[in-house]
C-alpha cells in the first residue's frame, strides 16, 4: 500500500456503495477481497520522518483539499492492470486472467456544460487467460482497443460515462476488453464530489460514508440502462443497501508529488433479472471492494488507484449448462485486482503489447 506519513483513525465496519464493480455485468466481472501487496508501490518515496515535518510545503497537520480539480488541456497517460481469478467449490483456481492497457485522458469543457470533462482514449489492450494451474489457454491483443474512447463528467456519476460499445463486436472478449473503461468510470466515481461527501476530509482520520440504506428501497424492482451489448432488453434490476466508506488515512509520495492517500471500502449487495439468450435469469450479487487512491496535494489529480474486489454471483435457476468459472452450477466466485497508476508520456510512447508467441 501507499507508504503513510499518520496513521488514520479506526477504520468502521466493512462499509459499501453502488459503483460501476457491481454493473449487471458482473458475471463476466471479477473481484478481490485480500488486500495484496503492489510491487509497484515499493518505490514511492519514504514519508518524512518527524524531525523534517518543517520542510513541507504544507501544513501536515491540515486541512487539506482533496477533491478533484480538473483543468480544460491537461493530459494524463496511465497504465491499467488487471488481475481475476475464478474458483471452484473448494476455493482452488480454476481461471485466471491478466490483461495491461494504456490509455490517454485529457480534460475538456463543453459548450454549454459547467463541469468539466474527461475523454479516454485506449493504445491497445492485451489479454492472457490461464487455466487453474497457470498453463497459458490464449493471448491476444483486442484489436479494437486501439484509439477506441469514451467520455464523461471528471467528477460524474456511475452512469455518465458515454461510451459507443455498438461499435465493438457482439462478444465476450470484447466485453473483457470493456473491464478497462469501466474501472476507470468507477474508480472516477469513488471520488466523484457528486455523492460521495469528499469535500468533508480536512485532516488525517476524517472518514465520510455514502449510500442508501435498504429501508429506503423496499422491493421495488426498476428498469436501468446498461451497456451491456448482448442484454436485450435492459437489465431489470434491485439494488439493496450500498455504501461507501472513505477516509483520508494518510500521506504519499508519487513522482515526487505529495499526494493525499484515500482509503476506501465498500459492498454492494444486488439482485437482476437479466435476459441471457432466450430466456431471462434472475441472478443474486454480493460485491465487496477495497483499495487506495492517491490525490496529489500539488495538483489535484488522480495519480493512482489499486483495488482489490470479491465477488460472488449465484443464480435463482441452475442452469443446464455451467460455465466454465462456475464454482458449482450457476455459482461464480471471483477475485480481481485492479491498478491505475499514472505514466510519463514517454513511457506511454514506447508501450507495447505484451503478448507471447
Amino acid at each position: 500500500m501507499f507508504p503513510r506519513l499518520k496513521n488514520a483513525n479506526s477504520r468502521r465496519d466493512f462499509l459499501a456503495t453502488a459503483c460501476l464493480a457491481a454493473i449487471p455485468a458482473i458475471p463476466a466481472l471479477a473481484g478481490a477481497l485480500l488486500r495484496a501487496d503492489d510491487p509497484s508501490r515499493r518505490n514511492s518515496a519514504a514519508p518524512p520522518t518527524k524531525g523534517n515535518l518543517r520542510s513541507l510545503p504544507f501544513n501536515p497537520e491540515g486541512p487539506f483539499d482533496v477533491r478533484l480539480r480538473p483543468v480544460a488541456g491537461r493530459v494524463d497517460y496511465f497504465r491499467q492492470t488487471q488481475f481475476m481469478q475464478a474458483f471452484d467449490r473448494f476455493g482452488r483456481p480454476n481461471f485466471i486472467r491478466h490483461s495491461e492497457a494504456y490509455a490517454r485522458r485529457e480534460e475538456f469543457q463543453k459548450e454549454g456544460v459547467q463541469d468539466k470533462w474527461h475523454r479516454v482514449t485506449w493504445k491497445f489492450a492485451n489479454e492472457e487467460l490461464q487455466d487453474g494451474l497457470e498453463q497459458r489457454l490464449t493471448a491476444q491483443v483486442y484489436p479494437y482497443s486501439k484509439n477506441f474512447s469514451h467520455e464523461s463528467p471528471v467528477t460524474g456519476g456511475a452512469w455518465d460515462l458515454k461510451i459507443d460499445v455498438q461499435s465493438l463486436p457482439h462478444t465476450l472478449d470484447a466485453f473483457g476488453f470493456l473491464q478497462h473503461p469501466f474501472d476507470v468510470q468507477y474508480i472516477f466515481y469513488l471520488v466523484s464530489e457528486k455523492w460521495t461527501g469528499i469535500e468533508k476530509l480536512k485532516q488525517i482520520g476524517d472518514t465520510v460514508t455514502a449510500g442508501v440504506e435498504p429501508k429506503t428501497l423496499g422491493d421495488l424492482w426498476f428498469t436501468r440502462p446498461t451497456f451491456e451489448f448482448y442484454f436485450d432488453p435492459a437489465v431489470r434490476y434491485w439494488s439493496g443497501e450500498y455504501r461507501l466508506t472513505l477516509s483520508l488515512a494518510g500521506l504519499t509520495k508519487i513522482d515526487k508529488e505529495w499526494c493525499a492517500r484515500l482509503d476506501f471500502d465498500c459492498i454492494v449487495p444486488e439482485r437482476m433479472t437479466i435476459r441471457m439468450g432466450s430466456r431471462p435469469e434472475t441472478r443474486h450479487i454480493h460485491a465487496y471492494t477495497m483499495g487506495d487512491i492517491a490525490v496529489s496535494l500539488e495538483t489535484n489529480c488522480l495519480l493512482r488507484c489499486f483495488w482489490n474486489h470479491f465477488i460472488i454471483d449465484g443464480n435463482e435457476e441452475i442452469p443446464t449448462t455451467p460455465r466454465m468459472m462456475d464454482a458449482a452450477p450457476g455459482l461464480s466466485i471471483w477475485r480481481r485486482k485492479v491498478l491505475l497508476e499514472r505514466v510519463s508520456e514517454e513511457r506511454f510512447g514506447s508501450a507495447e503489447p505484451k503478448v507471447p508467441a
